[in-house]
């Protein structure tokens, strides 16, 4: 079974498609032993995107979070797509004024050691250039991984991941950036699990 944690109406009837369960997100929705129970019963869980400081908000220290990290635990998967990829991470990219990334603060710290951007190929401006001087900011062992567009990793915290989809994704560290084509495994990057 599916369970999906929607900013929306789209995911929601996605989930009823396909038999999964799912329903309205937010503070006190994610807070309720219903949805939480939802999610314990289910093999994959998937957060969609939309503002993830908000959805960070919505999870953070709830039933359902907790309900999510036993599924990720007894070998289930969690899924995110934008926000929802980003609030996995250890850290949560922050944006000020025009889109344009300013700091960073706390994810949900599924993936240790880590910041993901997604739509790191996103035409609208230069991410590279907008994170640079982020990147000098942030601890030596923080991982910044750019996600592109219709691009997927895939993997455990701890083991390989693997590119799939259209593009790339780019592993930007403390001494410099790697890229990995679509197919290609890429290596851990953390020192702990």
């Amino acid at each position: 079974m599916a369970a999906v944690v929607p900013f929306g109406g789209g995911p929601l009837r996605a989930a009823e498609r396909v038999g999964g369960g799912s329903a309205g997100c937010g503070p006190r929705w994610s807070r309720g032993p219903g949805v939480a129970a939802t999610v314990a019963a289910a093999d994959l869980v998937y957060f969609s995107g939309g503002d993830p400081h908000y959805l960070e908000a919505a999870l953070r220290d709830t039933p359902l979070w907790k309900a999510a990290g036993d599924v990720f635990a007894r070998g289930g998967v969690l899924a995110g797509c934008s926000a929802g990829a980003m609030v996995l991470a250890e850290w949560l990219l922050q944006f000020g004024s025009g889109f344009h990334p300013s700091g960073w603060s706390p994810g949900l710290g599924l993936i240790p050691q880590s910041l993901v951007v997604p739509h790191f190929d996103y035409r609208g401006f230069d991410i590279a250039v907008s994170i640079g001087p982020l990147r000098r900011r942030l601890p030596d062992e923080v991982t910044i991984v750019g996600v592109d567009e219709h691009t997927a990793l895939v993997g455990r915290p701890g083991e390989a991941w693997e590119v799939l989809g259209r593009s790339s994704v780019t592993l930007w560290r403390r001494d410099g950036r790697e890229r990995f084509e679509s197919g290609q495994v890429v290596p851990w990057w953390g020192t702990s699990c």
